[in-house]
């Protein structure tokens, strides 16, 4: 991602469709001083927190140098754990 970037991500289908209309007419949005331009024509789907249902209604992402790290109202790690399930047992016992 750019520094002059923002992109989407979203998995709530009604409100991408909505936010899809905006990104397809290239609107600019103002972040921390910064004039950004959407890097996609569509929201990419996905979630920031896990739930059984389809709630992310979006969450827009910028590149790190642009963020005022003074403003950091929330902060989380999110990560893809795979691993050998036997192995894991394994190690348990």
């Amino acid at each position: 991602l750019n520094q002059n970037e923002y992109l989407i991500v979203a998995d709530f289908d009604s409100m991408a469709e909505m936010r899809n209309i905006s990104l397809k007419n290239h609107e600019t949005i103002e972040v921390f001083g910064h004039t950004l331009t959407p890097k996609y024509e569509q929201c990419q789907e996905g979630f920031i927190e896990m739930s059984s249902n389809h709630i992310n209604s979006g969450v827009i992402i910028v590149s790190d140098e642009i963020v005022d790290e003074t403003k950091i109202a929330y902060s989380s790690i999110i990560g893809n754990y795979e691993g050998d399930k036997k192995e894991k047992e394994d190690r348990n016992r």
